[in-house]
């Protein structure tokens, strides 16, 4: 595919672990497409606080990393000052894409011509939390499963995957999530049928629970129970994302669920649908949403919380302003 003058692509990930991942495996591919390496600078932030190396293999990453100095040199200021979406900088030779809430495969067309029409613009750099490719792009699902594979893993983290799954066998996998999903969370009803039926379907007993809470972990270690399956979870400590040591145990969750013979999971979730991705057989991932009359009702029942605690939250600030 001709791109001009492009020399290179730099991705910045942007927001978690996972959607990070994406980000890199689709600024990569798309490299590929356009025949030119892909670089990586990697910048830990409230979302995704752990540092890489707690993830990979440093080591086998040299020749990828960029700094933080060189891109500010590219731009000439700071990528965060960039403007949204797609912004073509000739007079330094550079092509900026930062989707924000648009999201960045609605500009690839866009890019892709500006690319092609302007040959001073050799660096581009993609600022992105999530997937995206040239629309002609032919099994990215398999390209970014490829990608991941072709990850070298840093010792603590493939150690720790060793050691979960040591004579552990085949076994199936649930990915609950609750707290940042709550609104299009599946119910457990649907949950726990359609882990029944990946049961039924593969004979399998072991489940693997990863949960976004304690609460969640422990209600489905005792749902798996009640299906006379054998759960197992690597982690009985509550979920900490905002802690610099989360990379590590948030990986290892994934990496769990990507081993598994099937998933079930919350489709609303990158972090279940990238596993579901790894394992690569359609008909044993089941990402399932509430229907959408259950998220109606779940959004009035927050709209009502909040508009009940509204009042005391403001009374309650005022009569403290009053007190100083």
């Amino acid at each position: 595919m001709s791109a001009g003058g492009l020399q290179q692509v730099i991705v910045i990930p942007r927001n978690g672990y996972i959607n990070r991942l994406q980000a890199w495996a689709s600024a990569s591919i798309l490299a590929a497409e356009l025949r030119v390496p892909s670089r990586l600078l990697w910048e830990p932030e409230p979302a995704a606080p752990g540092e890489l190396a707690s993830m990979l293999d440093i080591a086998s990453l040299a020749s990828t990393l960029v700094s933080g100095e060189e891109v500010t040199g590219l731009l000439g200021a700071a990528h965060a000052s960039m403007s949204r979406y797609l912004t073509p900088l000739p007079e330094r030779g550079v092509l900026v894409l930062a989707g924000h809430d648009r999201g960045e495969q609605v500009f690839i067309p866009a890019l892709l011509e500006l690319l092609r029409a302007d040959s001073r613009l050799g660096t581009l750099v993609i600022i992105a939390g999530g997937q995206f490719h040239v629309p002609a792009t032919a099994d990215f699902d398999a390209r970014r499963r490829a990608f991941y594979r072709d990850l070298r893993w840093s010792r603590a983290l493939q150690a720790r995957v060793d050691e979960e799954l040591h004579e552990r066998g085949q076994y199936l996998a649930v990915h609950v999530r609750q707290t940042d999903r709550s609104l299009t969370a599946p119910t457990a009803r649907s949950l726990r049928a359609a882990v029944a039926g990946l049961r039924d379907q593969t004979n399998l007993s072991r489940l693997f629970v990863a949960a976004d809470s304690s609460g969640a972990r422990a209600q489905w270690h005792g749902i798996a129970r009640e299906l006379g399956m054998q759960p197992w979870s690597a982690s009985d400590g509550p979920v900490e994302r905002d802690s610099p040591h989360s990379a590590l145990d948030a990986m290892l969750d994934w990496r769990l669920l990507g081993a598994a013979t099937g998933l079930v999971y919350s489709s609303a979730s990158s972090f279940g649908h990238e596993a579901a991705t790894m394992i690569g057989v359609p008909e044993r991932v089941i990402g399932l949403s509430a229907p959408v009359r259950q998220q109606r009702v779940r959004a009035a029942q927050q709209l009502a919380r909040s508009a009940v605690r509204y009042p005391a939250r403001r009374w309650g600030s005022g009569a403290r302003r009053a007190q100083g």
